[in-house]
C-alpha cells in the first residue's frame, strides 16, 4: 500500500480509495461463485427427457462488459447432464443442465474445487 505509479515527471498527490471501493472495482473484471462450503451451487428441477434447467444467478456487482464463464471441477449429478455456461449480459449469468430422462434432477457442487469464474478483461 501506499504506492503508486504514473506516467512523466510531475508527481500528484497520492488518490487514496476505501477498501469496499477498491473491491467492487476489481469486481467488475473478475467473480468467483462457489467453492467456499458444499453445495454453494446447485442447479435442480423437474422436467421431460431431453429438456434443460436454468438456474440464474445474479452478479455480485455489474462487470464492465459480459464475462467469459468457466465452470472448474466437476458437480456431482443425478439424472441430468453436468451444467454449462449460460452468460446473458454484465450482471447475470446461468447454470443449466439437460435432464436424461423424465423427473426431478440436480447438479450440486460437492468440493471447493468446483467453482464458476467469471472474467471480464480489458
Amino acid at each position: 500500500t501506499g504506492v503508486q505509479l504514473e506516467k512523466g515527471s510531475t508527481a500528484t498527490s497520492f488518490d487514496y480509495r476505501p477498501y469496499g471501493t477498491e473491491l467492487a472495482l476489481c469486481t467488475r473484471y473478475y467473480q468467483r461463485y462457489g467453492g467456499e462450503t458444499v453445495n454453494d451451487l446447485i442447479v435442480a428441477g423437474y422436467n421431460s427427457t431431453a429438456s434443460g434447467i436454468y438456474t440464474y444467478y445474479t452478479t455480485s456487482v455489474i462487470m464492465r462488459s459480459a464475462p467469459t464463464m468457466v465452470i472448474n471441477g466437476t458437480f456431482t449429478v443425478s439424472n441430468c447432464s453436468q451444467p454449462t455456461a449460460q452468460v446473458s449480459a454484465a450482471k447475470m449469468f446461468a447454470l443449466t443442465v439437460n435432464v436424461t430422462s423424465t423427473g426431478s434432477c440436480y447438479a450440486v457442487s460437492q468440493a471447493s474445487t468446483v467453482f464458476v469464474s467469471l472474467t471480464s478483461e480489458l
